[in-house]
């Protein structure tokens, strides 16, 4: 199997067609999580493929400067425009497929990927021993609740209770009116 770096170099030196005993099958197939190019179908010769080398030539060798980047840019701009302006021959053309829809102006939404079933056990599936599942579980010592899956620190009802107001609590209440009923009479 051919590493990485070995087949960067054949794209470089612009070798295309590798014998498939150096690819394994699973970089061979087919994704069905890539979009497939929708421009061209069919080209009998391999032009598409000499051409798509030659872009990758033209990047690899322009991006080592900024100055190539500016000539290169320029250069495709005007190479661009002689294509744009020549005729199209229809005997000549390659085919483009005809029933996807025009996605010009419309952005492709890329989606998460599939997340892959890992091996091992599941978290939160440990299977409890005997001890273990034999263990009576604890129970919440907060008045008026004996609720499992948490203590008295984090009792539920235990916050209930502290919305309460401390002067709203009928001791503190009473209190309060005892000593205004004090206040009052000692004047």
């Amino acid at each position: 199997i051919l590493c990485r770096h070995a087949i960067r170099v054949l794209l470089m030196k612009n070798y295309f067609h590798l014998p498939a005993r150096y690819l394994p099958f699973r970089w061979r197939r087919e994704s069905s999580l890539i979009i497939k190019s929708s421009h061209i179908i069919s080209c009998n010769d391999n032009s598409s493929i000499v051409l798509r080398s030659l872009v990758r030539f033209l990047e690899v060798e322009s991006l080592k400067t900024k100055d190539r980047v500016k000539v290169a840019t320029k250069e495709l701009g005007k190479v661009i425009q002689i294509i744009k302006v020549m005729p199209e021959i229809q005997e000549k053309s390659i085919e483009l497929e005809h029933d996807v829809p025009n996605n010009s102006g419309c952005e492709l939404e890329v989606e998460n990927p599939i997340i892959s079933k890992t091996k091992g056990r599941p978290k939160g599936s440990r299977p409890k021993g005997g001890v273990e599942a034999a263990k009576k579980s604890r129970r919440c010592h907060f008045p008026n609740c004996g609720g499992t899956n948490h203590d008295s620190q984090n009792c539920p009802n235990k916050k209930n209770s502290i919305d309460i107001l401390p002067s709203q609590s009928p001791n503190k209440y009473v209190l309060a009116i005892i000593y205004f009923l004090i206040d009052v009479y000692t004047f």
